[in-house]
């Protein structure tokens, strides 16, 4: 079962970022948890609103998320996704690459895995 539930959110983890890829709002705003707080790795915060009001405005556009390292453990109704990004993306349209790690938090919520929570940091420069 506990291997069931790590592939439930696996899948969660690739439509979030295929939604992101693809600017595709409807298919994000149904893996968004309401209360969702992102905490970027340059330190900046937003909520389930702001991010999607930042996707749908072009803020930032994500070209390529390449995810590694990754670790699934699961705990009741609460999964937690370890990783490694590497993010291709244009913010407010210059060209930036992301190198973090991060961690993304998802609860059981009406039946379907949804995204509560991501912290992510910058990966030092010298661990590139």
């Amino acid at each position: 079962m506990n291997d069931e539930l790590k592939q439930q959110i696996r899948d969660a983890e690739d439509a979030r970022f295929a939604a992101v890829i693809g600017a595709d709002i409807p298919a994000l705003e149904s893996l968004l948890h309401k209360e969702l707080l992102y905490r970027h790795s340059s330190g900046f915060a937003d909520t389930r609103e702001t991010y999607i009001e930042g996707l749908r405005a072009g803020l930032w556009v994500y070209r390529a998320v390449d995810r590694s390292e990754e670790t699934i453990s699961v705990s009741g109704h609460t999964g937690l996704v370890f990783n490694r990004l590497c993010i291709d993306l244009l913010f407010r349209g210059e060209r930036k690459h992301v190198n973090a790690r991060a961690l993304s938090v998802w609860v059981r919520d009406d039946g379907q895995w949804r995204l509560i929570a991501v912290q992510s940091g910058a990966v030092p420069r010298e661990d590139v």
